[in-house]
């Protein structure tokens, strides 16, 4: 049995795990080829936060083997996270094996039933509402149910922290009081794979010298004959109006940057289709990287 450690290089720090599941049985777990994962978490913004202050304190997995249930061990990760730092990155957490073949049922993750988010450089508590009973104090747990993942082969699992759908402003806007009920997207693509193609870019005002745009919306869809399409990814430019989308296969994009979305309020989300974009533009990925440079103001 050949065991892959991977580490994923991320813009701002490196935060790396292994662990092998435990499951009913060791044996028979031992015989099993094994396919390593690493757990990316990366960012979906919203408009006027400066800072959104999670810790993590565990993740752990549900997974399926031979019509067998299993939890794997918890990974302890004991770390604050500023998710709005994530904006332009893909932050590699830790790397864990399950053995091949398995479907990951569902990610559960412990988080402080208290986070902060920072707007206009001051800091506010949000109450943090899980999506089931932690066992531990002060603890909210989050769970990505039916995520439905066959793991063939060692890669990458990207977790996609949705602030957008996440954060919500409660009551009367003069209050300061926030809720976050975070939304969590995986996606799982192949280590090494030959056939997803990276795409990035920067953004700048050209009204003002060319200067970065920071804090810019970036969304990524898929096109579509019907006129519909579907949201894939949002992020976030960074200082250097630097973003990045990920990594997709060849066929045709849209992407739009918005800079002046209003905050979504308790019973509401922002919904792109209602939104007038600062810019947009139609990529064609065709086997190769896409590196934009948009400058808006044009």
């Amino acid at each position: 049995m050949k065991k892959r450690t991977i580490i994923f290089l991320s813009l701002f720090f490196i935060l790396t795990f292994i662990f092998v599941g435990c499951v009913s049985n060791l044996n028979d777990e031992q015989s099993l080829e094994k396919a390593t994962v690493s757990v990316l978490l990366t960012d979906r913004p919203v408009s006027d936060v400066d800072g959104l202050l999670v810790f993590i304190k565990d993740v752990y997995f549900t997974y399926e083997i031979n019509g067998e249930f299993e939890n794997s061990t918890p990974v302890e990760i004991n770390k604050e996270y500023d998710i709005l730092t994530l904006a332009g990155t893909e932050t590699h957490l830790f790397d864990f094996e399950l053995p091949v073949n398995a479907q990951l049922e569902s990610i559960h993750m412990n988080v402080s039933n208290i986070a902060t988010v920072v707007i206009g450089g001051n800091e506010y508590s949000v109450s943090v509402n899980g999506s089931g009973e932690s066992d531990l104090e002060n603890y909210s747990k989050i769970t990505i149910p039916n995520v439905g993942i066959t793991i063939s082969d060692d890669g990458e699992l990207v977790i996609d922290f949705d602030v957008v759908r996440s954060l919500k402003q409660v009551g009367n806007p003069l209050d300061n009081s926030y809720k976050l009920t975070p939304v969590l997207k995986p996606t799982f693509r192949r280590r090494h794979a030959t056939d997803i193609f990276l795409i990035k870019g920067n953004i700048v005002d050209s009204t003002n010298n060319n200067s970065p745009v920071a804090g810019a919306v970036v969304t990524l869809s898929s096109t579509s004959i019907t006129g519909d399409s579907t949201i894939l990814r949002v992020t976030l430019s960074n200082d250097e109006g630097n973003f990045c989308l990920g990594k997709f296969e060849n066929g045709e994009y849209d992407i739009k940057v918005y800079t002046n979305l209003e905050f979504a309020g308790d019973n509401s989300e922002i919904n792109f289709d209602n939104e007038i974009s600062d810019y947009a533009t139609t990529i064609q990925v065709n086997s190769d990287n896409i590196d934009l440079n948009i400058k808006l103001g044009q």
